[in-house]
């Protein structure tokens, strides 16, 4: 899935090559990855809007 806004562009994607599922967001622009885990995921939900 790509998602885009006038700021910014990412594709998320699931990924499975670790020992459990995760996420996988690449930078349209640069093209830098970063993977989210579960636990990762699960405390960007406990973050204030502000904090982000």
């Amino acid at each position: 899935m790509e998602l885009r806004n006038e700021f910014a562009g990412v594709r998320v994607e699931l990924d499975h090559e670790a020992n459990s599922a995760r996420l996988k967001i690449i930078d349209l622009e640069t093209g830098l990855t970063t993977f989210l885990d579960p636990f990762a995921l699960q405390a960007l939900t406990r973050l204030s809007p502000e904090s982000l």
